[in-house]
């Protein structure tokens, strides 16, 4: 299981990929994803690790030749699940609900491939069903920040690796990692 993720990412990067006309590439995206994540500090002691599911959805259009380009990201976890790793937690699992609006900066790793990096930053609310730390409550506000990697796939199919850092501020803080496919719409 946990060679999994690298392998499949393996795969996805060095499977050659069909040249896209660049005036054809997606300026818009909408897909689905899955994610593993580390809950860090006072909420990592008592729920750990877990995972969620969601759709998620961007804007980034780019101009043929263009190295760099810049974008809208929203993501929306349906739902995320946590199981407690102590027995003194009573309040087992930890289901959560989680949207993130951010702003994107990708670019072009190659003229005759299209793939990219992308760097990503923006607002985050999260939802629990019961309260945690830091603060004992239910819903929390802060920031987000990831970094990743994406690859159209079949023309107008993307496929995205990302590892993110939240709830920058004063909530519960964790690591996540998510990998999305998406379809795209010029």
């Amino acid at each position: 299981m946990r060679l999994a993720l690298p392998l499949a990412l393996a795969v996805v990067i060095a499977a050659p990929a069909a040249r896209a006309d660049e005036e054809d590439l997606p300026s818009g995206k909408i897909g689905l994803f899955g994610a593993i994540r580390q809950n860090l500090g006072e909420l990592g002691k008592s729920y750990g690790n877990g995972w969620m599911m969601g759709i998620d959805a961007l804007y980034q259009p780019m101009r043929p030749g263009q190295t760099w380009s810049f974008g809208l990201a929203w993501s929306a976890a349906v739902i995320g699940r946590f199981g407690a790793d102590s027995i003194d937690v009573a309040d087992s699992p930890l289901k959560i609900v989680e949207m993130t609006a951010g702003l994107r900066m990708r670019r072009a790793l190659s003229d005759t491939v299209p793939h990219y990096l992308f760097v990503t930053g923006g607002g985050a609310v999260l939802r629990t069903s019961v309260p945690v730390p830091p603060d004992d409550k239910r819903l929390y506000y802060g920031g987000y920040g990831g970094l990743g990697y994406e690859r159209f796939v079949l023309s107008s199919s993307l496929l995205s690796f990302e590892a993110r850092y939240s709830l920058l501020g004063q909530g519960p803080r964790s690591v996540t990692v998510l990998l999305g496919m998406g379809w795209g719409s010029p």
